[in-house]
């Protein structure tokens, strides 16, 4: 490796003799100023003219931050920024347009690419991730304004607690927050609006630079106000930014800097601004790039020779440009460690700095390239690796990546890491590629601080409860200090301790403080509350104080202790922060100033939580003072505006503000209350209030009577108004959100109504269900009788057909039946394969009969008759509800109704689905459109809400659209509509596919089936006589000896009078005095053998699991019994063979 010494060498030899580093192969930068001049003068005289830049730059002026911006428009833009500017841009040609907006606002729209270049952004480095900055203008030191005479804060250390008023994104903004001030910070957008908000005393001070402070304070006229003597911990280093990576303008904006010193320009700005106020200018470390520019200019004679010599030799000026790249490169990185990789041999070299970064010598770190990946975290080392291999292949222009490294002592190191290929092959191969390592450890423990302050501060803002709140001020102080920490609160009496949080402390040791006497001295925060100062104890073994607590602390494996008072804003010690170790040790100043943070943090939480307390024990006492009343009122969920005598506002708290949309700074004049309604007037406020109201408050909106009144605002909120006269004149006003409230009365009203409609419905269904239970009975006798009918008959009899549409009727009563059944609840829906094309046949032909001659019902089928798995009366209740829809859509009763299906299939992979959520399959496609009126999209995403309807109260239920998505998706299908007002509406279903249709055949279709006995003796018991004879001749046909029994009496007599007789018992379950299971009991008791088979109207979970569990056969459906009952006969037999076939017998 070569030395850092000889590459210097080599560097200054290649630029002296006038080659493009010549024999220097490690390439790396010089660090000597004078040199940087050489070369980067030598660097631009070679590079090839620019072109006029002809495009028109967009630069940004901050609003009113004098002297370096004065004005509030792009017409009136002036100051020290935008005249230096004036010249710069006049010296390079630069074609602009300004545009003065406030600083945050400016720097948003930098961000995000909308402005070309800020005048006046102070440096740090934060704002060089986003930003490149041209060479410093002016430095200036920060201040803190206060009012005259107030001498609460005498230095920086006194702001903490306090109001302090900050320019909204501003550097003094960003050091406060670092400051961790961040809670009780004032953001404002510009420094009149600041500086006479601090005269008007509501805020106790302001962080400003002094510049813009003193000369706002002059040009404005603001009385009142100074800046302390004490110096504060920031200064602000103004430059000209541009968008990070813009080097072209950069390079421009720095020459025109350069010239305008050289030519006097620049001192004659900076005396007519500055010249009162600052004595601070330019030093040699700010005025070298204008001590460049002037060379430059004065060599640019003496280098054209040498241009054109160079521009002649493309190898040369390739290497050259490649030096520039790392030259300009190392300019700006200045301060950080420094890499430079050689991607063609493998070898890295390393800067000193970058080895001190991480705790290393010198020789301690070869030029290995793992010796950076090695000691990267494993969790962001493939995150750095891709980031970096992006640069290389040329995908990103940069390489920034922010990372853990492994330092010497092992601890872990933040690395902010910037990079640039500088050398490419000319198949375009990176060769080379240098960097910079920043240590920004300090910055992500400040982050990780920051979050969790704001995460307390959130706690506190929210209302949680203090233990909740102390323990995350624990938690977080424990993640930065060595030491296990806890805190102690006074009791509200002041006799005692109470613990507070001690989440990391053996619970035994801390039980022990819980009601301790403060008046005792036995522990160190006894002591620390006493004398209200820092107790240390630094070996509990060898400190003779506090002996009944050294014991406990040993037992606790504790052997240093230091507790911190806790003060309130009035200074009164209210609680101890302690803090424990393992071993002899006393705490470091870091650690002593994280623990005063976290004290002042918890103070602020005790205080709130006591002032809350005090506020619910006082609330009717209007004797509060001033400031506690102004600290109670902006932490109120309640808006509070008071008017005095004068009809001046006297006070305006945050959440009025909030909820009526008021302006800050209108409120914080003190307006009077005339102003406020004519502001509300000219933004339209009372567009949704009633006409009376709207005069009342026209006439004035005060009156000597309690008022009480709700409005509407234009965006939405519901504000309750209250309005009551203060003794002695003037009036105090509240507003409440109150618009959830509204919200959740509305929706108990439609929750009400709903459940009514419920239970409406739950009423009719139990009755519905009671009758169709009956009707069971009498469909199975019906059914069986007409089959034993057509059985007796010849096929051509004449009665045949009439037999054929009795069955046909019975069968459609039968399906009505089920479907009571299924809405009331006490049936199962069943599900069989059903042709949808005989559904959609018979559903046209009931609309047909409905519809009138003008409706113009069309029917569009496909060749096939698909069919799909489910329930054939659900299904054509969906046609039914959606022809009927349709033809209530259309204007008058004329227009058009589409009914149409069509099979579909989609393929996996292949174009997606017309409707969301549809799986690739096999579909059927079944479609209801019309060209009525149509319906809003408001409308149609409400349609299939149950209870929803735009028809006319009276007319509809609104369940019609939301029984069919139900049965839909209950089929697993899925349903869209697509609509538009006059142009009607088009219902889209797709259901899966089943294999054939298996719904209930026609009546030919029927027979009685193979399964025949062969004399077996069956058993039938039923009270219902017609049943009984039609089962009977129902089973003679099939080869049975039949014997019916009408009742359960009957039945188990014949049973124990012959019981191996009956080779089986078919019983009704539902019957008088007995029941069917009653019965299977009692001949379990007389043949445990005998089979049994139980039939009913309505077979439930319940019947089949009691059914199950005395051994019964088979349950089966009573309106089945044509269909069913032959083959369970035969099958049950067939399990338990008849011993010796006998004789039929005639009935008993």
């Amino acid at each position: 490796m070569q030395s850092l010494k000889k590459r210097k060498q080599c560097g200054a030899h290649a630029a002296l003799a006038g080659s493009p580093l010549a024999g220097c192969s490690g390439g790396m930068l010089s660090w000597r100023p004078a040199l940087w001049l050489v070369v980067a003068a030598l660097i631009l005289a070679c590079l090839p003219a620019v072109a006029q830049n002809t495009r028109t730059l967009v630069v940004g002026s901050e609003q009113d931050f004098p002297p370096f911006a004065v004005g509030m428009t792009d017409a009136t833009a002036n100051g020290f920024t935008v005249q230096l500017w004036q010249a710069v841009a006049n010296e390079q040609g630069l074609a602009y347009r300004l545009r003065v907006r406030p600083f945050d606002e400016l720097l948003r729209s930098f961000k995000a690419g909308d402005v070309d270049v800020l005048l006046n952004l102070a440096k740090s480095d934060e704002r060089r991730q986003f930003a490149d900055f041209s060479a410093t203008n002016v430095v200036v030191g920060g201040a803190i304004f206060v009012r005259q005479g107030d001498g609460r804060i005498q230095a920086e250390d006194d702001l903490a607690g306090k109001s302090v008023i900050v320019i909204r994104s501003d550097l003094a903004h960003d050091y406060a927050i670092a400051k961790g001030w961040a809670s009780r910070l004032v953001l404002v957008d510009t420094a009149e609006q600041g500086l006479r908000l601090l005269a008007s005393g509501q805020h106790e001070a302001m962080l400003i630079s002094k510049l813009a402070g003193m000369q706002t304070i002059r040009n404005r006229g603001i009385a009142g106000v100074e800046p302390l003597a004490a110096r504060v911990g920031f200064s602000q280093r103004f430059a000209f930014a541009v968008r990070k990576g813009d080097t072209d303008l950069l390079s421009r904006i720095n020459e025109g800097l350069a010239l305008a010193k050289a030519n006097g320009t620049y001192d004659q700005l900076y005396e007519a601004w500055f010249g009162v106020y600052e004595d601070k200018r330019l030093g040699w470390r700010e005025l070298w790039p204008f001590l460049l520019g002037a060379a430059l200019i004065a060599g640019v004679a003496w280098l054209a020779a040498f241009r054109r010599r160079l521009r002649r030799d493309r190898r040369n000026a390739a290497v050259l440009s490649d030096s520039e790249a790392r030259w300009k490169f190392a300019l700006e990185s200045a301060g950080d460690g420094v890499w430079d990789a050689d991607l063609s041999t493998g070898s890295s070299l390393y800067s000193k700095r970058w080895k001190e970064i991480l705790g290393y010598r010198e020789d301690e770190i070869g030029s290995a390239p793992d010796e950076w990946t090695r000691r990267i975290h494993p969790d962001d080392l493939p995150r750095v690796q891709r980031e970096n291999q992006a640069c290389i292949d040329g995908k990103s222009d940069n390489f920034v990546s922010e990372f853990r490294m492994r330092a010497k002592d092992d601890r872990w190191v933040w690395i902010l890491d910037r990079g640039k290929v500088v050398s490419r092959s000319a198949d375009g191969k990176a060769l080379r590629m240098i960097g910079t390592h920043t240590d920004i450890t300090a910055r992500k423990a400040a982050e990780a601080h920051d979050a969790a302050r704001a995460h307390v501060m959130m706690l506190i803002a929210t209302g949680e409860s203090l233990p909740l709140i102390l323990e995350s001020i624990v938690r977080d102080l424990e993640s930065r200090a060595d030491w296990r920490c806890s805190i102690l609160l006074v009791d509200p009496g002041g006799s005692s301790l109470v613990v507070g949080a001690a989440p990391s402390l053996p619970e035994r040791f801390i039980h022990g403080f819980d009601g301790m006497s403060i008046a005792a001295d036995e522990v160190p925060c006894v002591a620390a509350l006493r004398t209200g100062a820092r107790v240390v104890c630094e070996d509990t073994s060898a400190d003779p104080r506090w002996p009944r607590w050294r014991s406990l602390a040993e037992q606790a494996g504790l052997r240093a202790c230091w507790a911190e008072p806790i003060r309130s804003a009035e200074g009164a010690v209210i609680g101890a922060l302690a803090n424990y170790h393992a071993q002899p040790r006393v705490p470091s100043s870091p650690e002593i100033h994280a623990v005063l943070q976290a004290a002042q943090v918890a103070s602020i939480a005790i205080e709130r939580k006591r002032s809350e307390q005090a506020l619910r024990e006082s609330e009717a006492s209007l004797s509060e003072k001033s400031r506690t009343l102004q600290a109670t009122l902006e932490r109120m969920e309640q808006g509070v505006m008071m008017v005095n005598p004068e009809q001046v506002v006297e006070v305006c708290n945050r959440r009025a503000i909030e909820l009526l949309d008021l302006p800050a700074g209108l409120m914080a004049s003190r307006p009077r209350f005339a102003q406020v309604l004519e502001y509300q007037w000219s933004t339209d406020e009372f567009a949704h209030t009633p006409e009376d109201l709207r005069r009342f408050v026209r006439e004035g909106g005060i009156l000597d009577q309690p008022q009480r009144y709700e409005r509407k605002r234009p965006n939405g909120l519901v504000i309750e108004v209250q309005s009551v006269p203060i003794a002695g004149g003037g009036v105090l006003r509240t507003y409440t959100d109150i618009t959830e409230r509204k919200r959740a009365e509305a929706t108990q009203l439609v929750l009400e109504a709903q459940l009514l409609e419920a239970r409406k419905l739950e009423a009719i269904g139990t009755l519905a269900g009671g009758i169709a239970h009956d009707f069971n009975n009498i469909l199975a006798a019906i059914l069986g009788n007409v089959a034993l009918a057509r059985e007796d008959l010849e096929p051509g009899h004449a009665a045949q057909p009439f037999l054929e549409q009795i069955y046909k009727a019975g069968q459609r009563a039968r399906s009505l039946v089920q479907q009571i059944l299924a809405f009331s609840r006490q049936q199962p829906t069943e599900f069989v394969a059903v042709s949808l094309t005989r559904l959609i046949d018979e559903t046209v032909a009931m609309l047909r009969s409905t519809a009138g001659e003008s409706v113009d019902l069309q029917l569009s089928l496909p060749d096939t008759r698909p069919a799909v798995h489910g329930n054939p009366t659900q299904l054509q209740q969906v046609l039914m509800n959606l022809g009927t829809n349709a033809l209530h859509a259309l204007r008058d009763g004329a227009g058009r109704i589409e009914m149409g299906l069509a099979s579909v299939h989609f393929e996996p992979g292949g174009p997606r689905p017309p409707v969301a959520g549809l799986n690739p399959g096999h579909y059927a496609h079944l479609w209801v459109a019309d060209d009525g009126i149509g319906m809003s999209e408001e409308v149609r995403q409400r349609i299939f809400e149950p209870f929803f309807t735009t028809k006319p109260v009276g007319q509809g239920t609104g369940l019609g659209l939301a029984v069919v998505h139900g049965i839909v998706e209950t089929h697993g299908g899925t349903i869209e509509v697509s609509s538009a007002v006059g142009q009607g509406s088009r219902f889209d279903l797709y259901l899966p596919l089943a294999g054939t249709d298996s719904s209930p055949a026609p009546l030919d279709e029927i027979g009685l089936g193979p399964a025949r006995g062969s004399g077996q003796h069956v058993l039938y018991v039923d009270d219902d006589e017609v049943m009984a004879l039609m089962v009977q001749g129902l089973l003679q046909r099939l080869g049975y000896r039949v014997t019916v029994c009408p009742g359960a009496g009957e039945a188990i007599e014949v049973v124990t009078r012959d019981p191996e007789a009956i080779d089986l018992v078919v019983t009704d379950f539902n019957m008088p005095q007995h029941s069917g299971l009653d019965v299977v009991r009692a001949l379990a008791g007389i043949r445990p053998s005998l089979p049994v088979v139980i039939s009913s109207g309505y077979v439930s979970e319940e019947l089949r699991a009691n059914a199950s569990a005395l051994g019964v056969r088979a349950v089966m459906q009573k309106e089945h019994t044509l269909e069913e009952l032959g083959a369970l006969v035969h099958e049950v037999l067939q399990a338990n063979p008849v011993r010796a076939a006998g004789r039929p017998t005639d009935p008993i």
